[in-house]
């Protein structure tokens, strides 16, 4: 498709014209052509002055840049893209001055114009309305009826024009060279992603190089630069956007599953039990309390349903949420237990050590992978060009030394691509063939399959160590229950805010400050998401010691009730004496 886009320029003439006449984006300066004018940029800009100060024009609009870009899916060669821009000048401005340049550096070709604002014959100002015979519209209008005539696409559903629209909707689709691509690869791996770390895990597994800044950008084989997220479709792709998309698809999976995934719950629990798969005497006797507690609360909760009032009826409501929560926590761990086939709490840690070993094992693999997969994704776009251009080289060879010079001249892009292809190809490998060539892309496709293949292990192992974590905490909880202790508000923490403490058993957290950290007991660090996240709690008349992150020094102690108020602070007061 043609996409064309228009702005005045005032006064920077000299620059946009330098710009579009670089010999490195227009095949050495072959791909610039002059109407009306010289095609040198300085001797360009010498004669639209001499124009300018000719018809006394001293307004600030002193000329145009033009913009037409066409869709890297239509076989189109430079030189037809470079006699369309000549074209569409001499059929809407026939009397202005223009300097007409093809840039060949992106994936797709493109077009810059650069127009003189007056006119060579009559004196007057290119007019700027919308809807005249010079305005953009009708440079929309004559841009695809060329294109027609060359077999090209149109935009044929694109929105009016008004005064507004080419700013984010032309623009963009001028601009799509690799965006299409990034964006068809993201809407193709994010249904498989469980978040947006492992979204950008498989788009590396795909050739992307991630640059995780302030605002996450991407680069893949043939681009110069790395493009923002964020820029992508007017921001529909941002870090904020795509993380929303995730939970939103992960919820919704999660609705489709719940009906079933609840029935298989209770049916494998009540299974379980009957078959004592688990043996209730081996839970420290937890399971028999909690159950005893529950039929003693609905007892009398029942009763006290018979007598509602006005005043006790949300204390009813309010307990009766908190026994419903409470038996789902226990048919969890139940759940939970039962497909790990563990028979006891003591064999949660054992379990987890295993699994742990596992994930470093599978994840040093996994980094080898992604090296090697990395390198071949490059190599691969590579070995495609080499194999589609390598039959105009074995042709070349075998013509006359007169045909030489016409193939040359006639097929000398693919000629280029294929020497540059080989080129890079042999930096890899001492020699190149088209049987090595298509070998590289057999071992890429089988790399990446081993590479995402070890990620899902990863995860499906995260996933065990998350679930085991759940009957560690479950347990804790238990246990400060048994103790008569009260668990206030806790706070959640990543992995770089837990640190390794001197003491056995316990572990530093830092707090949002960066500066002061706090030690709990090690069995009061909880991990929802295993090595990322973990939630830290926190018992209300405990005393926690505060230590200065930098130094780890203790310097003060602070009850747990209180530790809420000093998790808000971003600050710290330091005046304190060093024990």
């Amino acid at each position: 498709m043609t996409v064309t886009f228009r702005k005045a320029l005032h006064k920077n003439i000299l620059g946009c014209l330098k710009y579009i006449v670089n010999p490195q984006k227009t095949d050495g300066g072959l791909l610039v052509s002059g109407i009306n004018c010289s095609p040198d940029a300085n001797l360009a800009h010498n004669e639209m002055l001499m124009m300018n100060r000719l018809y006394n024009n001293k307004g600030r609009r002193t000329g145009y840049h033009i913009y037409q870009s066409f869709n890297y899916t239509d076989k189109l060669t430079y030189e037809e893209a470079h006699e369309i821009g000549i074209e569409t000048v001499k059929r809407l401005y026939p009397d202005f001055q223009a300097v007409v340049a093809t840039h060949i550096d992106k994936a797709h070709i493109h077009n810059h114009i650069v127009l003189n604002s007056v006119n060579i014959k009559t004196g007057k100002k290119l007019t700027d309305s919308l809807w005249h015979e010079e305005g953009i519209s009708n440079l929309r209008k004559v841009s695809d009826e060329i294109s027609k005539e060359y077999g090209l696409t149109v935009l044929n559903d694109a929105p009016p024009i008004n005064k507004y629209s080419n700013k984010n909707f032309l623009y963009n689709f001028a601009n799509k060279s690799w965006r299409v691509q990034i964006k068809e690869d993201i809407e193709r791996l994010i249904e498989n992603a469980e978040d947006f770390e492992e979204l950008l895990e498989l788009l590396e597994n795909e050739g992307y190089l991630i640059n995780r800044g302030k605002y996450v950008s991407v680069k893949t084989f043939g681009m110069k630069r790395f493009v923002r997220l964020k820029t992508i479709d007017d921001g529909k792709y941002s870090e904020k956007n795509l993380r929303q998309r995730i939970r939103s698809i992960r919820y919704r999976t999660y609705q489709d599953q719940s009906l079933e995934s609840k029935h298989i719950l209770y049916k494998n629990i009540s299974e379980g039990q009957k078959s004592n798969k688990i043996d209730r005497n081996k839970l420290s006797g937890y399971m028999s309390l909690q159950q005893y507690k529950m039929k003693t609360f609905i007892n009398k909760q029942d009763a006290l349903a018979n007598n509602l009032t006005d005043e006790n009826c949300s204390e009813y409501y309010k307990r009766r949420y908190l026994i419903v929560k409470e038996i789902n926590q226990i048919n969890k761990v139940f759940e939970i237990m039962n497909s790990e086939k563990i028979n006891s709490y003591n064999d949660v840690d054992q379990r987890i050590l295993q699994y742990e070993d596992d994930y470093s094992f599978l994840k040093r693999n996994y980094d080898n992978l992604k090296i090697h997969n990395r390198q071949l994704q490059k190599l691969m776009p590579i070995a495609k060009i080499y194999i589609e251009t390598c039959y105009y080289n074995d042709a070349l060879k075998e013509c006359s030394s007169a045909d030489k010079i016409e193939m040359k001249k006639n097929y000398s892009k693919e000629l280029k691509l294929f020497e540059e292809a080989k080129k890079e190809l042999n930096a890899f490998k001492s020699t190149t063939s088209m049987e090595e060539a298509k070998q590289i892309i057999t071992e890429a496709n089988t790399l990446k399959a081993e590479t995402n293949a070890c990620l899902l292990a990863i995860k499906k192992i995260e996933e065990k160590i998350d679930r085991l974590n759940y009957i560690k905490s479950y347990s804790y909880r238990n246990e400060i229950d048994k103790m008569n202790k009260i668990l206030t508000k806790g706070f959640y923490a990543n992995k770089e805010q837990i640190l390794d403490s001197d003491r056995e058993g316990k572990k530093l957290v830092m707090l949002r400050d960066q500066r002061t950290c706090l030690e709990v007991d090690q069995e009061a660090v909880s991990w929802v998401k295993y090595n990322k996240k973990a939630y830290i709690y926190i018992i209300e008349d405990e005393q926690y010691r505060v230590y200065d992150k930098e130094n780890k020094r203790y310097y003060d102690e602070i009850s747990g009730k209180n530790i809420d108020t000093l998790e808000k602070n971003r600050s710290v007061n330091y005046e304190y004496k060093y024990q």
